[in-house]
């Protein structure tokens, strides 16, 4: 095969049945002092391509999709952070001719499958240790929160897979699980407004509105929430809920004619987001999930 000195592999792509294979070129001229790593670069990326995520209809995604229709924007994520960590290739050959440098990997389908098996069941433990703490009656609730979203972040390469395992005495589908204990967990949260009837002339100002913010019927600290209006201009007194749960918003002044005009109010989980995951599609599966809101009416008459 080597008469002319151009190993086979240069001349024609193998095909393998038992191996993912993977050929990466780089031109010299072009990476002077990097070309190798390019070149095993495009090998990995061209060794990955081949390795198909299947989606599982006991998905979080498929689960998720119903209402959202996320499984587009989110497939090609998943084969991302899945080839991320591929591992068990092996170097298979390197060639030079002018300014090409070839490289060529090899990956056992066999040694590929038990390794993500491996890594799976791995990952199920760790992110059940998460989401026990997460149920835990007495973690504060801020803890919850992040529990349950590092409990599904650490899934993310597999969340493709049905990820089924025992918890709780039960067999479940760990990201739809997580999923499903989160939402009750938010679902007891609600928002309640002080005043009954809030009414203002046009010029004027409202000075202190109070919300409180419970979570199954107890008043409770540190809970940051997001206001809004299309017509007013808002200015939050708080930054979060105080020790008896209370928050405090007001309007500096009254400038549309509009006869209701309402706030917006919801809970913000923003900077508990942030702290719990650095990756966008968790956050985005998280801030999806709908919260508790409301809306304040403020009735405004002209003089």
């Amino acid at each position: 095969e080597l008469d002319d000195g151009i190993p086979s592999w240069v001349k024609e792509y193998p095909v393998s049945d038992s191996h993912y294979i993977g050929i990466g070129i780089a031109d010299r001229n072009n990476h002077p002092q990097d070309y190798i790593q390019v070149a095993q670069q495009n090998a990995l990326q061209n060794l990955s391509s081949q390795i198909k995520v299947n989606i599982s209809s006991k998905s979080v995604f498929l689960q998720m999709d119903r209402e959202y229709s996320y499984e587009e924007d989110y497939k090609s994520n998943i084969e991302v952070k899945a080839n991320e960590i591929l591992e068990g290739y092996e170097l298979s050959g390197t060639f030079t001719q002018q300014n090409e440098y070839w490289v060529y990997y090899r990956l056992s389908k066999q040694l590929h499958k038990e390794a993500r098996a491996a890594r799976i069941k791995e990952a199920i433990e760790e992110s059940k240790y998460f989401l026990n703490k997460a149920i835990m009656y007495y973690t504060p609730l801020k803890d919850k929160y992040i529990y349950y979203v590092k409990a599904l972040d650490i899934l993310e390469p597999y969340l493709s897979e049905p990820l089924k395992t025992e918890f709780d005495r039960e067999t479940v589908f760990l990201g739809s699980e997580i999923i499903a204990r989160f939402r009750s967990y938010v679902d007891d949260y609600q928002i309640f407004c002080h005043s009954k009837k809030i009414k203002a002339m046009i010029g004027n100002s409202v000075d202190k509105i109070k919300l409180t913010v419970q979570h199954k019927g107890n008043r409770i600290s540190n809970i940051p929430l997001i206001t809004s209006s299309i017509f007013l201009d808002l200015k939050d007194l708080s930054l979060s809920t105080d020790t008896n749960g209370v928050f405090i918003t007001s309007v500096p002044k009254i400038k549309s004619i509009e006869t209701v005009q309402k706030i917006e109010v919801g809970i913000n989980f923003q900077s508990w987001l942030n702290e719990a995951s650095d990756s966008e599609f968790i956050k985005k599966l998280f801030r999806d999930i709908k919260t508790h809101q409301i809306n304040v009416p403020i009735y405004v008459y002209t003089p």
